[in-house]
């Protein structure tokens, strides 16, 4: 059975707002960009040298508004970011840097990895990638092997191993926990026990 939400109406409200915000900014930079276009239209209709945005041109002016607007609203995570399960095979990074602080035996080194990419395979036997920024730390949450979920409309996967030892993510805020508590610590939003997402068998 295909994952869902059902449980946890609050995070699926906050999925769907999240959706139709970034829609509805899409059609308002559409809308914005089309009566920019006819208003240029209609003011320089009675000047006879002037010829307008004619309608081909006027194609390739929303076309490339349509463009724009589905990267700057990145309304790509609503169309192209679906619910997916699969196994951890590899993971990698765009970005990171390690500080150390203190000296000798007493030094404590950070790692923190800003832009992770894991690599799938999926239920449905396919290869897939899943990116999202991490918080400092929680690249321990996700390792190689291990059973993965990442649910539409939010960025940071869970670790659906019951016995994993790193701790419980914020599906949403991406803070980790290292006891389950039933909302975020960060950002009040219900955290899901990998274990009870389990016994559902959702």
């Amino acid at each position: 059975m295909k994952p869902t939400l059902k449980k946890y109406p609050a995070l699926r409200r906050h999925a769907i707002k999240k959706d139709a915000v970034r829609l509805s900014l899409y059609l308002l930079w559409l809308l914005a960009w089309l009566f920019g276009a006819l208003g240029y239209n209609a003011g320089h209709q009675k000047d006879p040298l002037h010829r307008g945005i004619t309608d081909w041109k006027l194609a390739l002016w929303m076309l490339a508004a349509a463009l724009i607007g589905f990267f700057l609203f990145r309304v790509y995570k609503t169309l192209l970011h679906p619910t997916v399960s699969g196994v951890i095979l590899r993971t990698g990074l765009s970005h990171s840097y390690t500080h150390g602080e203190g000296s000798g035996s007493e030094t404590v080194a950070y790692d923190f990895r800003h832009r992770t990419v894991l690599h799938l395979h999926t239920d449905k036997q396919k290869k897939r990638r899943v990116r999202f920024e991490q918080k400092t730390g929680s690249y321990l949450y996700y390792q190689t092997g291990e059973q993965i979920l990442r649910f539409h409309g939010f960025a940071y996967p869970l670790n659906l191993n019951p016995t994993a030892p790193h701790g419980y993510v914020c599906i949403s805020c991406g803070r980790i926990h290292s006891q389950y508590t039933e909302h975020c610590e960060g950002c009040a939003l219900p955290l899901i026990d990998p274990k009870e997402l389990n016994s559902r068998k959702q």
